[in-house]
């Protein structure tokens, strides 16, 4: 693929993916899930940090934090085969973050401190706990409430015939 076919499949500039590619910007964690699914692998594949197994283990000890411009970032997920499930721990560090948008569903859940999550209109804030399930189609973004927040984001392909994004209901 060309930087012009990726640049019109996830709607990132060429002159941004050739500074990824280049190693001038750090990827965020959406642009990163957004390029594993387009090329049909994992996100620790890209990153070359798992081997062809069956399985995939994430201790602790040998846990690879990367930097990235929404903080620093753990993946923990990586099977080279199965590219379905996509799992990274994120410290999210106070700077502000571009809204994201992909073609899965996501699960964000607060590992520690607090989090406004934005889904298009609709703010919600999440603490130590708490989790949102939401169609990433819809623009959002992450903002620590708490220096130091943690949280947990997983994401997974919509099914080909998965409702369109729409307005989210409000809470009552």
């Amino acid at each position: 693929m060309t930087l012009q076919d990726v640049s019109d499949s996830i709607g990132l500039s060429v002159t941004h993916l050739s500074r990824l590619e280049s190693g001038k910007r750090q990827p965020s964690v959406g642009i990163l899930m957004q390029l594993a699914r387009l090329y049909g692998t994992s996100v620790g594949t890209l990153l070359g940090e798992h081997a062809g197994t069956r399985h995939h283990v994430t201790t602790t000890a040998e846990r690879v934090s990367r930097p990235g411009p929404d903080g620093p970032f753990t993946v923990l997920t990586g099977l080279p085969e199965v590219q379905g499930l996509h799992a990274v721990e994120l410290t999210i560090d106070g700077t502000e973050h571009r809204p994201s948008s992909h073609e899965d569903e996501e699960i964000v859940y607060v590992l520690s401190g607090a989090v406004r999550v934005s889904l298009g209109e609709e703010v919600l804030e999440l603490r130590t706990g708490d989790a949102v399930h939401f169609d990433a189609r819809v623009e959002h973004t992450l903002t620590d409430l708490e220096p130091g927040t943690r949280v947990l984001i997983v994401c997974a392909p919509l099914q080909a015939n998965g409702p369109r994004p729409h307005a989210l209901p409000q809470r009552s």
